[in-house]
């Protein structure tokens, strides 16, 4: 207990500290800052909307991040002049800033005391809500939470009206631009700007070798264990199942890619070989271009299929364990009222699914373009384009 009492008063200390040194300390305008906080990848929409800054601002554009970030996406000379944001002179970065954007929550710049009121500070946040989360999930600390932040934004009316009532910031603060990394699914232009995602597309398309690629991208199961089931949230398949599915892909000329959540590696029980592939986080880091090459989705109760209803393809979900999870994690919506596509619930009704979406042409439904529209107001790829006219509109008020 007196150790995290310690904690707590030295933190206080420093952050009123650095509160009165935000408060004296002239802001550099324009300078924005990217924060790539502790554990996370630069990748998503940080890194599609620091790829866009920089080609629009070059030296006026900075990338901090956490020593223990994972920063493999980085173009060359990404991570300069400033680099960790734990150091003193990632300190001082912050506190010339005149625009700072992070991912995850105002942890990610690390030093407290850094102030909104002398800065633009956006939130890019990283997944268009489908479960509960922050307010709605009964967390309180996201009031705390929405005083240190300016914007957050989303991808159409109904987003903004759920990160709103989740997160606390004002509805007028949640800028409705579609989200940055988005555009590199449906936009070259985008691709190019990201370098190395452009090496990422290119390792896709050698490892399909002209073959159909089906994406498995189940959520991750931090919160149960259900028969059949481990935290990746993949399924638990037999080896009759896996030969099944094996001579289904090859009949159809087609592989399965196993992309488990992004907290998870990959999962060894699957036996992977030129049919199934693991394309966990370790081996391709950002799942937007494994999407943008995906001509058919399975997923579950992740987002990742919300993103994918702009390339219209697709869609299957896989709901194996449907009442352990909904047990535990509650949805904003009324889920398989949302869901695009089939929603199957045992792997003889996967495979039939599969069978059908893997044969001829398929057709997108009514209620898939319905959802798509529902989920996003901008399909036109130009998000990060969007995000920096509103922001600068607001600073030039």
């Amino acid at each position: 207990m007196i150790p995290r009492i310690v904690f707590a008063v030295v933190r206080r200390i420093l952050g009123t500290a650095v509160a009165a040194l935000d408060l004296i300390v002239p802001k550099k305008v324009p300078m924005y800052v990217f924060v790539v906080g502790a554990g996370n990848a630069f990748s998503g929409n940080i890194k599609a909307a620091h790829d866009y800054y920089r080609e629009k601002h070059g030296r006026d554009v900075f990338l901090l991040a956490h020593p223990s970030s994972d920063l493999t996406l980085c173009e060359s000379g990404d991570a300069e002049p400033a680099g960790d944001v734990t150091s003193l002179r990632g300190l001082w970065t912050l506190l010339r800033a005149s625009a700072l954007f992070i991912e995850y929550w105002s942890g990610d710049w690390y030093w407290p005391g850094i102030l909104r009121s002398r800065r633009t500070i956006m939130n890019l946040w990283h997944g268009i809500p489908i479960k509960r989360m922050g307010i709605a999930d009964g967390n309180r600390s996201s009031v705390r939470e929405a005083a240190r932040i300016g914007y957050m934004i989303a991808s159409s009316h109904i987003d903004r009206s759920v990160m709103a009532a989740s997160f606390g910031v004002e509805y007028p603060n949640v800028l409705m631009t579609g989200y940055p990394r988005n555009d590199w699914l449906v936009s070259d232009d985008a691709v190019r700007r990201s370098p190395s995602l452009a090496r990422t597309a290119a390792d896709v398309v050698r490892v399909k070798n002209g073959r159909r690629l089906v994406l498995y991208a189940p959520t991750y199961r931090g919160h149960h264990l259900s028969s059949g089931a481990d935290v990746s949230g993949v399924y638990a398949f037999t080896n009759d199942e896996l030969d099944r599915l094996r001579s289904l892909l090859v009949s159809r000329n087609a592989v399965l890619g196993v992309r488990p959540h992004i907290n998870r590696g990959g999962d060894d029980r699957l036996r992977y070989d030129d049919v199934i592939i693991d394309m966990s986080r370790a081996v391709f880091k950002d799942v937007q271009m494994l999407l943008r090459h995906t001509d058919v989705l399975v997923s579950d109760y992740s987002g990742v299929w919300v993103d994918y209803l702009l390339l219209d393809r697709p869609v299957i979900g896989f709901a194996y364990d449907w009442e352990a999870y909904a047990a535990e994690r509650g949805y904003v919506y009324d889920y398989f009222s949302i869901f695009p596509g089939p929603m199957v619930r045992s792997f003889g009704e996967l495979i039939d699914a599969l069978e059908q979406a893997l044969t001829g042409t398929p057709a997108i439904t009514e209620r898939q373009r319905f959802v798509k529209g529902m989920f996003h107001a901008f399909p036109d790829g130009t998000s990060c384009e969007r995000l920096y006219r509103s922001l600068e509109e607001r600073r030039g008020r």
